[in-house]
């Protein structure tokens, strides 16, 4: 993703990079992803409405300490803000292994 927004408008037409987002979702499944609020999850499940607004289970608080237990979040449950329409907009992907994570332990 972030390689067809680095080429967006050059390569691509931003408009198609933001269809084929919206088809696809913005993080697949297993990614490590920070919320606005800090706080670290993995994507576990892809909402086929809103493919903005994955399930995830949250492992980490904001200060990035381990929760001490996995919490589920539902992103298409959490209210939008005005300046935040898809509800977790200042979020960003994190790279593979992020604060040590593996995603694979979170999976059966």
């Amino acid at each position: 993703m972030r390689e067809l927004n680095r080429r967006a408008n050059t390569e691509f037409q931003s408009e198609m990079i933001e269809q084929f987002i919206q088809a696809v979702g913005r993080f697949p499944n297993g990614a490590l992803v920070e919320l606005s609020d800090g706080t670290v999850g993995i994507v576990i499940e892809q909402n086929p409405v809103r493919r903005l607004r994955p399930k995830l289970v949250r492992i980490l608080h904001a200060d990035k300490s381990a929760l001490p237990e996995p919490s589920m979040l539902d992103l298409r449950d959490c209210p939008a803000e005005p300046d935040d329409p898809e509800g977790w907009g200042s979020s960003r992907g994190l790279e593979a292994g992020a604060y040590g994570i593996a995603s694979g332990d979170y999976f059966l």
